[in-house]
């Protein structure tokens, strides 16, 4: 509804019609155009695709998740496109534009979701040291060979990162599901047995220890199946990251703050003045880039055609030992990026579709300023590597009801601090990250700001705070694994009883011999949004919830039950029927939006798991 109500005139991505309209008119649209220009019309294309990102996992069907994939990968490439031909345009028109002190080209534009800084080399004078883009705070080194090119260098910023979803490590391995049969025999003891099969194999497999059953009447089987029981699977290996430990796990690490594109261009041909009459060669729209290092003494060889291939000599690092040939960058990474640890620089590997470490040599980082220097000889696409799970495993987390529809949640990481704020505005469910004492200062540019969940989650992860985990995320961190099914029901009851109970971490959760059948959690009423509270323990599992004798400060675990208390089947029925009549006359208002939002931040946290 939301999106139908916006009226800006910008297309609907998720109607076919709307984008394919979109996206006709906008590829047929051959004007020549300022940098500024095209920017700005990017910006409906970016839009369009971080509303395709949001809507994944949004119980749409794979037909309609398919075909939002490759709506977003069209865009991309006709954004792509787009910034490619006004860099050409812009070259082609260089000597029109040139500083006329310098001799040479030199353009820096921006707007929010990219910028471009352009020089074109048309002095060709050695004496030039380097390239310095002072509002970008970019500098790089030119060495004589490029000096001495017919070239150009475009330094483009992109807050977006369209390389990463093209890498094999970017989507979980594929996987094997290992089928438990629990086979139950008359004469024999139950045995299980485990057996890989594909789903064909399995049911050949079923149909024939029926028809034995039928022959032979000793034995009575019955395939036994536990709907709460989670399937096991056995990942298929990835020779590209077994063979090289040089490339980047997308599963482990997150590209931050978008992507940096350092291209060396070959110059298209520049005008010609005879007499009265200017002459023009006209230019394919396509970017040609050079390939470096590259012989000075023969014709320079375009590394891409205006199909837009790139070569892989374009971003490899030199193998020649030409120490002459490495240049020295310096740039400065977004101050609104948390940075938990020293940042890891990453090269793009066009022939084998990857993020690579390897290419940079004397990095040096400036924790203050957030500069950056590093050696490379290459030109490529770089981006900015952090470990996705810096701040897990929670060390504590507590939820507190502030009013009908309104609570807070606090998240204690393994570095960071922050809190969150759940609400129902208007008739729409919304959040808003706070700051706490120890939060990090960056979180100030999303503060207080009222978003929807899934927009606050990506903003979080957008500046470095990622506490969200995936369904691999077990392989790198260590956690206190849970009945899937029986977590996911706690989280929506917790979220059902938000509205007048308070709910925090226990370490029995995690100390207790309960296993993966039991949560362990504290939790008490609480109308007067109260945070010194007397929790009382709860356990639930698969059978009953019960509140327990046991308090946080007891020296052992024991599963007895409270004095007066009963088991119930779950913990909702367990709150509600000890609850006062003003707690469950909120219970019983609570908005449907209120109680999705809290679900939303509980299951896509998973605390019980990851705590």
């Amino acid at each position: 509804w939301n999106r139908f109500m916006r009226c800006d005139g910008s297309p609907n991505p998720f109607i076919s019609s709307e984008l394919n309209t979109y996206m006709n008119l906008w590829r047929e649209d051959t004007a020549i155009k300022s940098i500024s220009e095209v920017l700005n019309e990017i910006t409906d294309g970016v839009n369009g695709m971080d509303e395709l990102s949001l809507s994944e996992g949004d119980n749409s069907t794979e037909v309609k998740e398919e075909r939002n994939r490759q709506a977003s990968l069209q865009l991309q490439q006709l954004v792509s496109d787009k910034l490619d031909e006004t860099t050409m345009y812009q070259l082609a028109f260089a000597h029109e534009n040139a500083d006329p002190d310098q001799l040479n080209f030199k353009q820096s534009e921006s707007s929010h979701q990219a910028t471009i800084c352009l020089w074109a080399n048309l002095s060709k004078n050695p004496r030039v040291k380097a390239l310095d883009f002072e509002e970008r705070s970019f500098s790089i080194e030119l060495p004589r060979l490029i000096l001495l090119a017919n070239i150009g260098i475009r330094v483009m910023y992109t807050k977006f990162d369209y390389l990463s979803p093209k890498c094999r490590t970017f989507n979980p391995k594929p996987r094997r599901k290992i089928v438990v049969l629990i086979i139950n025999f008359t004469a024999i003891s139950i045995c299980s047995i485990l057996l890989i099969l594909d789903f064909d194999q399995l049911t050949e497999s079923v149909e024939n220890a029926e028809n034995n059953e039928n022959v032979d009447g000793e034995h009575n089987k019955d395939i036994v199946a536990d709907d709460d029981e989670e399937s096991v699977y056995e990942e298929i290996d990835d020779d590209l990251l077994d063979d090289d430990d040089n490339v980047v796990d997308l599963r482990a690490y997150r590209s931050m703050g978008g992507c940096v594109y350092i291209d060396l261009i070959q110059l298209p041909p520049q005008r010609k003045k005879i007499k009265n009459w200017i002459i023009r060669e006209t230019i394919s729209p396509g970017l040609q880039r050079q390939a470096y290092p590259f012989d000075a003494s023969k014709p320079v060889t375009p590394a891409q055609t205006s199909s837009g291939k790139e070569s892989a000599s374009t971003n490899s690092p030199s193998t020649s030992g030409n120490s002459s040939g490495s240049l020295l960058t310096t740039m400065q990474l977004p101050q609104y990026m948390v940075f938990s640890e020293p940042p890891q620089l990453a090269r793009w590997d066009d022939k084998n579709a990857c993020w690579r470490f390897d290419g940079f040599n004397d990095v040096k980082y400036d924790e203050a300023t957030k500069m950056i220097a590093f050696k490379i000889d290459f030109f490529g696409p770089i981006a900015i590597m952090q470990d996705k799970y810096l701040n897990l495993p929670f060390q504590f987390w507590e939820y507190t009801p502030l009013d009908l529809n309104h609570g807070k949640l606090l998240f204690m990481a393994a570095i960071t601090e922050f809190e969150v704020e759940i609400k129902v505005i208007n008739f729409d469910d919304v959040c808003r990250i706070k700051l706490t004492a120890e939060s990090p200062k960056e979180i100030e540019l999303i503060t207080d700001k009222w978003m929807s969940p899934q927009e606050l989650m990506k903003c979080m992860e957008e500046i470095g705070i990622d506490v969200f985990p995936t369904i691999d995320s077990d392989k790198y961190v260590s956690i206190n694994p849970k009945k899937k099914k029986l977590e996911f029901d706690v989280y929506r009851q917790i979220a059902l009883t938000g509205s007048a109970y308070s709910y925090s971490w226990s370490k029995w959760n995690t100390e207790a011999d309960s296993g993966r059948d039991s949560i362990i959690l504290r939790g008490v009423e609480n109308l007067t949004a109260e945070e010194a509270l007397d929790y009382k323990i709860y356990m639930i599992n698969r059978q009953r919830a019960s509140e327990l004798k046991i308090t946080e400060e007891s020296d052992e675990y024991s599963e007895s039950p409270a004095e007066g208390t009963h088991f119930h089947s779950d913990l909702y029925h367990m709150i509600t029927d000890g609850a006062t009549q003003d707690s469950l006359t909120r219970i019983r208002n609570s908005s449907f939006l209120f109680v999705d939002n809290l679900y939303t931040w509980l299951s896509s946290t998973r605390l019980f798991a990851f705590s």
